[in-house]
């Protein structure tokens, strides 16, 4: 699940989480009630959930649940190399035409970043910075 994804001192910053968890496919989440739900409903919700919490976490001990993981970290581990590999992209791709580019800076006590090609950069008045 994509929560962000932003420049942030001339980088790309992308923020996420895996959207999906490992559960026990014959053994549904009991559903909460609604906003209207009693007490006495919120109660049993409750009672049910920590029931089928304490399933699921014999579940996730099983062969099945135990490779259902394994295939939920491959995946996660694959998607945070993706990330990495796209902001160390970012870090050397100049934001406005794409070609090489550098970080540069505004001239002021509290500058601005970007990461532009010198053509760019001379084109909007942002100067080299030494990283």
């Amino acid at each position: 699940m994509i929560h962000q994804v932003k420049e942030k001192y001339g980088g790309l910053r992308y923020y996420w989480e895996a959207g999906e968890r490992v559960d026990d496919p014959h053994d549904a989440e009991p559903p909460t009630p609604g906003r209207d739900g009693s007490e006495e409903e919120w109660a049993q919700w409750s009672r049910d959930y920590w029931e089928w919490c304490d399933r699921l976490d014999l579940y996730m001990q099983t062969p099945e649940g135990k490779r259902r993981t394994a295939v939920l970290e491959r995946r996660v581990a694959l998607a945070e190399k993706l990330v990495d590999a796209a902001e160390k992209r970012a870090r050397v791709t100049c934001e406005l035409c794409g070609e090489p580019g550098s970080l540069h800076g505004t001239p002021s006590r509290s500058p601005w970043y970007k990461t532009l090609c010198g053509s760019c950069a001379s084109q909007t008045s942002y100067m080299p910075t030494p990283i």
